[in-house]
């Protein structure tokens, strides 16, 4: 496989649209690429996310299941948590916790990198990576 786009676009379901704006773009600082009807399916707003794309998608019928939250920690499988790399991890996870977002796994030095793990209002989780110098 070739790729033609050096990025991934995720998809993930929320029960709340603006309840997920409210993480992912007023708190993480994604930018809003487009916003749009499904039909049969639901309301998209795609999120710029560096060259990748998130796509947070609430269905116009609730899901019938939820999403095992906290992780890795969670001990399911599928898709355990989205990361991004941040330069002030401190900062970032203090703003999270300003806005009420939960926090899965608080600040920790783990070899040469400083992590946290979050979680959005549907227990998806979100870890912020920062590279130690």
């Amino acid at each position: 496989m070739r790729l033609v786009r050096e990025a991934v676009d995720v998809g993930i379901v929320v029960t709340d649209l603006d309840a997920a704006l409210a993480v992912y773009r007023d708190v993480l600082g994604l930018t809003v690429a487009a916003r749009m009807e499904v039909p049969g399916v639901g309301e998209l707003v795609a999120l710029e996310a560096g060259r990748s794309r998130i796509r947070l998608i609430q269905l116009t019928d609730p899901p019938r299941h939820r999403a095992e939250p906290d992780g890795v920690r969670a001990g399911a499988t599928g898709l355990r948590y989205l990361g991004f790399e941040v330069g002030d991890l401190d900062a970032v996870h203090g703003a999270c916790v300003a806005a009420g977002i939960r926090t899965v796994m608080a600040p920790t030095t783990i070899g040469p990198t400083r992590v946290c793990s979050i979680a959005d209002g549907d227990g998806n989780c979100i870890e912020l990576l920062e590279r130690i110098p």
